[in-house]
């Protein structure tokens, strides 16, 4: 087993939050110089109006608001400067101050059969501190949370085929949102929390699917050729990648929430599949074995500069992006089972985070 490299544990937040200190701090040396002015000709005016009714400010002996501001004006300015320095300094530590203020620690949800069966686990960003969530009697997995990090949509076995329900992540108390005919599998909320887009094979082959989470307004997104899987909703809601076999191997394809106009984004050789979106949208990861074995892979969600991140025997799979964007959380099975690693976008740094007994498989984070 090889050893594991030091661990990048992802900040909990944008990746842009700490430029907003470093650009208060510009604005603020930039104004200083220029507000003081302003606010010199302001107080002369009021003091030119007033100075009737105040015969002592006409007094030389007690200098006027005005003289009195452009005399403490290098003050203004000196403080000014110093409150700017301290806003720049506090631009490596703001990720760790704005992750503390967030609703919770980052947590990684995932399916394990470390029990026996396919349940629903969840640990912190480490991993550490896995606790199992579902106690059914039957398989669960593929959960994914909801944008507020409140609800999960899992994917169960129920009365011998596979369906959808959502539930409070404390309660655990499900409300299905499929049925037959058919399974239904791999749920995908929308950026606010109000639709899924979900699999399923209900008239024969595997298809893309929109519901509202109350089960109302169902909604048949792909059709044939081929089959159509693992939907993921882009940040602005307006699109859905997704890994189709239309055109003979799979490949990612993104579409309208509608179901129209499709587009290609990857293509032989080999097969790709999974795909996720950043954040902010602008990049997707997906797994692809152009070069053989499965490894993951990073591009821009138009398609463009396709990136190798990993180069590591046996699967590597099933990508999904921290929540600041900064890390992906993936399958693999290059040490023999399926286990859970951590890398950094640009492929520099990956850590193990799972060990057996059993495999992990399927995770995705907690939103913040």
């Amino acid at each position: 087993m090889s050893e594991p490299r030091k661990r990048s544990t992802p900040q909990t937040r944008c990746s842009e939050c700490g430029v907003l200190p470093f650009g208060i701090a510009v604005l603020l040396a930039l104004a200083a110089k220029l507000r003081a002015r302003a606010w010199s000709r302001k107080v002369q005016c009021v003091v030119d109006y007033a100075a009737p009714l105040l015969p002592a400010m006409r007094d030389q002996s007690h200098p006027s608001p005005a003289r009195r501001f452009r005399r403490d004006r290098p003050k203004w300015c000196l403080l000014a400067v110093f409150t700017a320095s301290v806003l720049v300094l506090m631009v490596p530590i703001w990720p760790a101050w704005h992750a503390a203020a967030g609703p919770g620690p980052n947590e990684i949800v995932f399916t394990s059969n470390r029990d026996g069966s396919d349940q629903i686990y969840i640990m912190n960003a480490t991993g550490a501190g896995a606790r199992r969530l579902t106690t059914s009697a039957t398989d669960s997995l593929h959960a994914t949370f909801s944008p507020d990090g409140h609800r999960l949509a899992i994917t169960a076995s129920r009365n011998g085929r596979w369906q959808i329900y959502v539930t409070n992540a404390d309660t655990l108390t499900p409300t299905w949102i499929t049925a037959p005919p058919g399974s239904s599998a791999a749920a995908a909320f929308n950026s606010i929390g109000q639709t899924i887009a979900f699999e399923s094979n209900r008239t024969g082959l595997w298809q893309i699917y929109r519901v509202n989470i109350d089960g109302s307004h169902l909604v048949r997104l792909t059709d044939l050729p081929g089959q159509s899987f693992r939907p993921a909703f882009s940040p602005d809601r307006r699109t859905i990648a997704f890994m189709s076999t239309r055109d003979g191997l799979s490949q990612i394809y993104t579409m309208r929430i509608d179901g129209s106009r499709v587009r290609r984004l990857t293509s032989p050789p080999g097969e790709s599949f999974g795909p996720a979106f950043s954040p902010g949208g602008r990049r997707i990861a997906f797994s692809s074995t152009r070069t053989g074995s499965e490894q993951l892979y990073v591009m821009n969600s138009n398609g463009s500069h396709q990136t190798r991140l990993t180069n590591a025997s046996g699967r590597n799979y099933s990508p999904a992006f921290s929540p600041d964007g900064s890390h992906l959380i993936f399958t693999s099975t290059r040490d023999g089972t399926d286990q859970l690693y951590l890398i950094d976008v640009d492929g520099a740094h990956v850590v193990r985070l799972t060990m057996p007994p059993g495999a992990n498989f399927f995770a995705s984070f907690r939103p913040r």
